[in-house]
């Protein structure tokens, strides 16, 4: 008697040794770990030595009023005299300046929210970090030219725009270390595209095999019982004739569910 059972097993181990197949390949593959990244641990230790920077100088300023009144020196002319006080030249670098260090504002806390809640899963999310820190400090210098058109604080804006020169140069100097591993992991998504891409062919494929080997099977059950009917037809001994008739119809119900 021919069941179909077979055919099922088979399936379940065409999926089985093609999903092994395709766990294997990804395992095989080369992996890039962030953590390993020399510049990585370069500007993290930079970005602390940032905060401790900024920690340290609010202390100054809390503990020595000198320094926060020598950073706020307004002894000078404001942009005001430079534009020859025309309203309408004033305002409108007082509007792109202030809309640009909002924008600045928003993308760089954008950038810090991504790069902190990715931390774990986004590769190189300390570049967000970076990439936001420098924003920050871009952010600043126009919100001090913004000030600086009625307040002459230029010392506060030659701090300021210290800090984001140094940060600029941080982040320029790290940011050529990462494109060899940015390529590689761009080379990794394209090999396991091609890879799933060249499964669901294998299934394809694994499929049409199987349905091809049914039918086979199907027919040649049903020849078996054309066989076995005729045999009982034409068969002279009542008893064999009873036997070919039982086996043909066991043959016609196991084709029937085939």
């Amino acid at each position: 008697m021919i069941h179909t059972t077979p055919l099922s097993r088979a399936s379940c181990g065409w999926a089985i040794l093609a999903h092994a197949s395709l766990n294997g390949r990804l395992m095989s593959s080369p992996a890039v770990s962030p953590g390993s990244f020399v510049p990585s641990r370069f500007l993290k230790r930079q970005l602390f030595a940032i905060a401790v920077g900024s920690s340290l100088t609010i202390v100054a300023f809390i503990f020595w009023p000198k320094l926060a009144g020598w950073l706020l020196t307004s002894n000078f002319l404001p942009h005001a005299y430079c534009y020859l006080r025309n309203p309408g030249l004033i305002w409108t670098h007082v509007t792109a300046d202030s809309l640009i260090g909002i924008s600045y504002l928003a993308i760089s806390v954008t950038l810090g929210y991504l790069g902190y809640k990715g931390r774990r899963d986004i590769p190189y999310h300390w570049m967000f970090l970076a990439f936001g820190l420098f924003i920050l400090g871009c952010g600043g210098t126009h919100f001090v030219e913004a000030v600086t058109v009625w307040v002459p604080v230029y010392v506060l804006a030659a701090a300021v725009k210290l800090f984001t020169a140094a940060v600029s140069l941080a982040t320029a100097a790290v940011l050529p270390f990462t494109v060899p591993h940015v390529f590689d992991l761009i080379r990794q998504a394209k090999a396991t595209e091609q890879r799933t891409v060249e499964l669901r062919a294998s299934e394809e494929r694994k499929d049409a095999l199987l349905q091809e080997v049914h039918h086979r099977v199907k027919n040649n059950l049903a020849v078996i019982c054309s066989l076995f009917y005729l045999q009982s037809t034409h068969s002279k001994d009542e008893e064999t004739a009873q036997d070919f008739s039982r086996y043909g119809k066991s043959c016609a119900f196991d084709s029937a569910g085939a």
